[in-house]
This record gives structure tokens, sequence and C-alpha cells, in this order.
């Protein structure tokens, strides 16, 4: 770029001498083509990204969501679990590790998903009809959204591991006890 950008000069100097009228304040620069076919298209990108950010903010939620009305469902498995001797920590360990690997299982789909569909960002951004193909997947995008799917996992996993931990035997594995929560614990959970 920058042995182009001198021999622009050159010409550039040259025609501000031939032509000093027209020319006087007038100069070339150099741009990759990369960055002038992009910026024009840099609002609809990052509008394309502020959405696609809130789907996964949503989707967490969601997940967190089913994560804690199944751990109210299986409160008399875990229950029974407690009472025949498993510890709280390893109670908790379970439930983040059924997290854990549904969000990289959510991840490797995102993943596939990804690698299928990356041919349409061109379609969709306007930019395929200025030749603008797509690459393949670099290794820093990977790389991101499996840690952000590992991430997800255990952010959504915290929540129903830690409530699943401090169960109240006598209450769970009482006969006739519902398998729901009070609704100011219902209430918590969800406003939390």
């Amino acid at each position: 770029m920058a042995a182009v950008q001198g021999q622009i000069d050159v010409v550039s100097r040259r025609l501000q001498q031939q032509y000093p009228v027209t020319n006087k304040f007038r100069g070339l620069r150099v741009d990759p083509l990369q960055s002038a076919l992009l910026t024009p298209q840099t609002p609809r990108l990052m509008v394309l990204m502020g959405a696609v950010g809130l789907v996964l903010f949503i989707a967490c939620a969601n997940v967190a969501g089913m994560l804690l009305a199944r751990g109210v469902a299986r409160r008399s498995e875990l229950a029974v679990r407690a009472a025949l001797g498993a510890s709280r920590g390893r109670i908790a360990a379970q439930l983040l590790t059924e997290s854990v690997a549904l969000s990289a299982v959510a991840g490797a789909v995102g993943l596939v998903l990804a690698f299928w569909l990356r041919r349409l960002l061109p379609i969709a951004t306007g930019l395929a009809d200025a030749g603008v193909v797509s690459s393949d997947l670099e290794g820093q995008v990977i790389l991101f959204a499996l840690v952000a799917s590992l991430l997800t996992g255990v952010l959504c996993g915290v929540a129903p591991a830690a409530r699943a931990s401090a169960l109240r035997l006598a209450e769970c594995l009482a006969p006739g006890v519902r398998a729901t929560e009070s609704r100011g614990a219902r209430v918590r959970a969800r406003s939390w």
C-alpha cells in the first residue's frame, strides 16, 4: 500500500504542476478495495451484528428459564440423590455439566449453520452486487463461538445448580408434595 501510494503521489504532483488551476488542492489516495466496498455497508453490518447479539441474548434468557423450570421439575430426583449420599457440590456439578453440554451442542449447531449460511451475508448486505464473496470461518470466529457457548452454559447453569444444591430434603421427599415451587420463589427466579 505504501509503495502504491508513493507512485500515486508522484502522479498527483505531476497533475498539480501541469494543471495548477484545476488540481492545485487535489490529491489522490489509495484505499484497499475491501474498505472501499465495506465502508458504505458498515451501518447495515452493525445493525445485523446488533440483531444477532439480541437474538443470542434472548436465546440465553430462554435457555436459563427452561433450565430453571427443569430444575424445579427434577426436585424430587435431586432430593433422592442427596438422600442417597450425593453432596450438594456433586449435584451442582451435575447440573452445571448438563448445562455446559447443552450449550456446547448448541454452539456446534450454530457453527455448522454459520458455515452453511455464510454465503448469505454478502447477499443480505447488498455486497454480492459488488462482487464480494464470503470467506471461510476464521479461527477467531470459531474460538469466540466456542467460548461464548461455554460461558453461556456456565452462566445459565449456575442458578439451577445453586437452587438444587439448597434443597430441603424433608419437604421434597414428603409424600404428596407438588413438584412446583411457591409463588414467591417463582417470582424471584423470574425477576432474576
